[in-house]
């Protein structure tokens, strides 16, 4: 898999901490207030990025449709 950025690790490490803890990946709204940015375009970028790279499978259209993909990596 591609190396992720900073930021892109922290977007990965916030939507996994969610489903850790709630059970449910945050909304972008939500982890805009985590990462204390105020751009949810910037965060849908992070996010494409994630999928596009192979971290995360997303659903078009649902809020809260982020999984993480564990396939290659690290634990």
């Amino acid at each position: 898999m591609k190396e992720l950025t900073s930021t892109q690790e922290k977007v990965l490490q916030c939507i996994e901490r969610s489903i850790a803890q709630r059970g449910y990946p945050p909304t972008r709204r939500e982890l805009c207030t985590e990462l204390r940015v105020s751009s949810t375009n910037g965060v849908a970028d992070h996010i494409k990025a994630l999928e596009r790279k192979g971290y995360l499978e997303c659903d078009q259209g649902k809020a809260r449709g982020m999984r993480p993909v564990r396939k290659g990596r690290e634990a």
